[in-house]
């Protein structure tokens, strides 16, 4: 692992694995530190198994010798915490499995140039997915303020607002739907050979193994999750933004799953 992926595993799971809502009590500093020899011991103990390229089927007649992808890890239970979010509503929040978390933390710290190309695709977000100890969390923040900033000015500028958000985004991501966010839905459908085990297709694998290996539902609480919901909202950024090529990126303003968009007419809008 290069020094880079070595300070961003460390960071995901000293100050990112659990919950920013638990108290400061409850650390992870010491299993971000040791992360490295941690999962080294994990995989000569058995606790998981690496699916080599060797193993996967020839497709076209070659192998890709850049696969691989994880076995035998345990498909565990998130211990889910329940939590007041306003007036009379409640907010599930999860922590995960140390084994699975911590190899999806590696996957990303590894990959972390390849990520960064599929989270470039960002149009209308004003948050940046930048991973430091200087941050309260191992991810910079959200910056609401800029938020409420774009969404006054598109409030006094435009005619029309359009405001719509994904109902409970994280609950209900498909986790298959993360290979098609990396490298194009149908792309993928077409040819699921070439992208089994890929490192989408790895990050599928881990994400399940956090929770019962569904294929519904990311965990609500590792940074490792916003990463990944980044990962696909970039993906709708894009293909938004293609299908209405006129719509510049001053006049959408995207918190995360939550859209405002500033038009001149009704017809534009609807």
């Amino acid at each position: 692992m290069s020094d880079l992926g070595a300070t961003i595993l460390k960071a995901l799971l000293s100050n990112g694995y659990f919950p920013k809502e638990l108290p400061p009590v409850f650390t992870t500093v010491d299993f971000g530190t040791h992360s490295g020899a941690i999962l080294k011991d994990w995989e000569q103990g058995g606790l998981f198994g690496v699916k080599q390229a060797k193993e996967f089927a020839k497709v076209g007649g070659k192998r890709f010798r850049s696969k691989y992808n994880y076995k035998n890890v345990p498909a565990t239970d998130p211990e889910v915490i329940s939590k007041p979010k306003k007036l009379y509503e409640r907010r599930n929040i999860h922590i995960t499995h140390p084994i699975p978390q911590a190899l999806l933390s590696r996957e990303l710290a590894d990959h972390w140039p390849k990520l960064q190309k599929w989270l470039s695709r960002q149009k209308y977000s004003e948050d940046e997915i930048i991973i430091s100890d200087r941050y309260e969390r191992s991810v910079k923040g959200i910056n609401f303020p800029i938020h409420q900033a774009k969404k006054s000015y598109l409030e006094a500028t435009s005619d029309w607002l359009v405001k719509t958000d994904i109902s409970r985004f994280y609950p209900t991501i498909y986790t298959h739907s993360i290979v098609w966010a990396a490298y194009g839905k149908e792309k993928v459908k077409t040819a699921l050979k070439n992208y089994e085990g890929s490192f989408a297709d790895r990050l599928d694998v881990l994400v399940r193994s956090c929770n019962r290996n569904q294929t519904i539902g990311i965990s609500i609480g590792p940074e490792t999750s916003r990463i990944i919901a980044e990962i696909i909202s970039s993906r709708i950024d894009m293909d938004f933004s293609d299908q209405l090529n006129s719509l510049p990126g001053e006049v959408v303003d995207r918190l995360q799953d939550d859209w405002t968009i500033g038009v001149g007419s009704l017809e534009h809008s609807e």
